[in-house]
């Protein structure tokens, strides 16, 4: 598939600004460049682009979440 098949919507919008087709294909395929494929595994362990914290609960929030001890 070339980059005249891929991105319809990016191609229309580079064409309404006046760029040459021949640059429209040049940005399409460093876009198509960029995109991982669906071969390709996504680096790192989430695919997020922004690092989800671990201890996302407050003090007092960690201690409602832990079960109560039975009280012997």
């Amino acid at each position: 598939m070339g980059a005249q098949d891929r991105l319809p919507l990016v191609q229309k919008l580079l064409a309404a600004i006046g760029l040459s087709p021949e640059a429209i294909d040049g940005i399409v395929e460093r876009i198509l460049h960029w995109l991982p494929t669906q071969d390709e595994p996504v680096a790192g362990v989430n695919a997020y682009p922004f690092h989800l914290r671990d201890d996302f609960l407050s003090p007092a929030e960690a201690a409602e979440a832990k079960p109560a001890k039975p009280s012997k």
